[in-house]
């Protein structure tokens, strides 16, 4: 049982970032995404905000005004992608689970990447693009068609998917939409967080050793996307629960993970992986 469930999370891993890239691309996101240049329906802290990343902070990281759009559409096809690869990985998994394992409505959900991209947001399913050190073969992909000469920066990435937002924010103030521009102002400034994040790296790396600039790299990025919603807390709290009650019966940590992830919690298998293992820890330690 134990190698089933094991070998059931590797094939759905195997395929999934094919699958995301086949699905992004039949989307049909643009390639370039123009902004204006301002937003006043956002007020004017928002709009200063969002005029200050346009000119001031888009120089900072050696992009300019033609890049902007570039950068932008990238940006979020690359958020995108996540939630494809997460809603994929979910559903090959689930397609693999014996008959008597029943799925409800809320599992069929999770094979839909617009739930992910609602649950986790636009900024949250960029920074789990951007945590992978080693980035899949599939994004280059993304970069083919993009007439960038350099790959950009994550820091030039976040700022653009902020401008997005703010964007998107103001549309929805001008239709009325409150709440979803709330949401949207909401996420451009957790992508500002993301950004600072990267920038602390930067700073605190800039003269470590490369094996090291990539651990401190990925660490940041797994711990910021990890904590980026209260939500995660509670599926947290319910692994440890699933934990208490089955982890004796279970032949393994792996097997556990796979029995767990998209079934019980909608997380990624790696994720529970690591939540196991915390929860192995204060168990030990007397605190579970």
């Amino acid at each position: 049982m134990e190698d089933e469930d094991y070998q059931r999370h590797l094939v759905a891993l195997a395929g999934a970032a094919d699958a995301a890239i086949k699905s992004l691309s039949d989307q049909g996101l643009p390639l370039s995404i123009s902004l204006p240049s301002a937003v006043p329906e956002l007020g004017p802290l928002n709009d200063r905000e969002f005029r200050q990343l346009r000119t001031k902070k888009i120089e900072e990281i050696g992009g300019d005004e033609a890049s902007i759009p570039l950068l932008v559409g990238l940006a979020v096809r690359l958020a995108w992608y996540s939630a494809w690869e997460t809603a994929h990985y979910i559903r090959r998994l689930h397609e693999q689970l014996p008959a008597s394992v029943p799925l409800t409505e809320e599992n069929y959900r999770l094979w839909q990447p617009l739930w992910h991209i609602k649950n986790d947001g636009l900024a949250g399913n960029l920074a789990q693009t951007l945590a992978s050190v080693d980035r899949p073969p599939q994004l280059q992909l993304l970069l083919r068609d993009i007439p960038i000469k350099t790959i950009p920066s994550d820091a030039a990435l976040y700022l653009a998917l902020s401008m997005y937002c703010f964007t998107e924010a103001s549309k929805h103030v001008a239709a009325g939409k409150f709440d979803d521009a709330f949401d949207m102002v909401f996420e451009a400034h957790h992508a500002l967080h993301f950004k600072h994040g990267e920038a602390m790296w930067q700073g605190g790396a800039e003269h470590a050793e490369s094996e090291m600039q990539r651990d401190a790299r990925s660490a940041l990025a797994k711990r910021a996307a990890s904590a980026r919603h209260s939500e995660n807390r509670a599926m947290k709290q319910q692994v440890f629960e699933w934990c208490d009650a089955y982890m004796a019966q279970t032949p393994s940590m792996d097997t556990a993970a796979s029995r767990v992830a998209g079934v019980v919690v909608p997380v990624a298998w790696r994720t529970v992986r690591d939540w196991m293992t915390e929860w192995r820890k204060l168990r030990s330690a007397g605190t579970a």
